[in-house]
């Protein structure tokens, strides 16, 4: 065993090795192995989209699809890592490795109705790991509201209560059941 005397330098270096006996002879150089030190962390990951945003708007993160499927770009080569805070300490719920172009897609593992602050990382093959990028607070909802029910049409002109009317000016009223803004 051979400790350096200082810290080797980040890149690739090259070492070989012999042995001596007791008399001074020495054996041919074993065959070079190549070590590369990577002291540095990798950037944050780059989100470019999050799959999936079946809410009112496009951006709300409000969304139906409890597997959410985040792309974007990093290191090459490194591991991507989804986390979800919502029970106060991240939980890993998503991994994939970044492609040699830097190019990455992670679908979640089902995530349970409610609210899910999502985090993404890179962590490099040495084992650097970067700073979050966070994708922000995606609400689940796969829940339907229940049926609606009609009460009352304005202006029934034939007999109370039968819907038959001439008025083609309507009021429906009624109750919106379990509806969600």
């Amino acid at each position: 065993s051979i400790t350096p005397s200082s810290p080797l330098a980040d890149g690739t270096h090259t070492f070989t090795s012999t042995a001596t006996d007791g008399a001074g002879n020495v054996s041919p150089s074993s065959s070079p192995i190549n070590v590369t030190i990577d002291t540095v962390n990798p950037l944050a990951p780059v989100v470019v989209s999050v799959s999936q945003d079946t809410g009112a708007s496009a951006t709300d993160r409000n969304t139906s699809d409890n597997t959410l499927t985040i792309t974007g770009t990093a290191e090459p080569n490194s591991t991507i890592k989804v986390y979800d805070s919502s029970s106060g300490t991240p939980v890993l719920v998503g991994t994939a490795v970044v492609g040699p172009d830097g190019n990455y897609s992670v679908t979640t593992s089902v995530l349970a109705d409610g609210q899910h602050p999502l985090t993404v990382t890179a962590t490099d093959t040495a084992g650097n790991q970067s700073l979050p990028t966070s994708i922000g607070t995606w609400t689940i909802d796969t829940s339907a509201p229940s049926a609606p029910s009609v009460g009352s049409v304005s202006q029934d002109t034939a007999n109370p209560n039968d819907r038959n009317t001439s008025d083609n000016t309507l009021t429906i009223t009624g109750n919106a059941g379990s509806a969600e803004p």
